[in-house]
């Protein structure tokens, strides 16, 4: 898929010229419970600025297939972040995608579900 592809490049080109052991910041709403752009108005996928919304699953994998040796997911509470197991986060992506989507929409508008939909990735080269 092009967009993948896109997001792979893009990938690869922040990692490339990264020192061992720096460090990137990814923050994106999560797809499962979009779209986060304009595209909400009319549509259930995104169209707009997001072409593509991914899971914090398919954007891990992508992080560490572009080189990216360790990949920390994060969940912001209360202007504090907490690192939080991937595994919990896929089996709440899990959890999520097997609703309804009006029922995952409402989700993301309440906490704590809302804490959890942002996708916070840090990438360590």
């Amino acid at each position: 898929m092009k967009l993948v592809e896109d997001a792979f490049e893009r990938l690869l080109n922040i990692c490339r010229p990264l020192a061992p052991g720096g460090r990137y910041i990814c923050i994106t709403p999560r797809g499962l419970n979009g779209p986060h752009d304009i595209s909400k108005l009319f549509d259930r996928s995104a169209g707009g600025f997001h072409l593509r919304e991914c899971s914090v699953c398919e954007l891990s994998d992508l992080f560490r297939e572009t080189g990216f040796s360790h990949v920390q997911s994060y969940v912001a509470l209360k202007r504090r972040f907490l690192a939080m197991p991937e595994t919990c986060l896929r089996l709440f992506e899990a959890l999520l995608d097997s609703l309804p989507y009006s029922l995952r929409k409402a989700i993301g508008t309440h906490v704590p579900g809302r804490l959890l939909l942002d996708i916070r990735l840090v990438g360590r080269k």
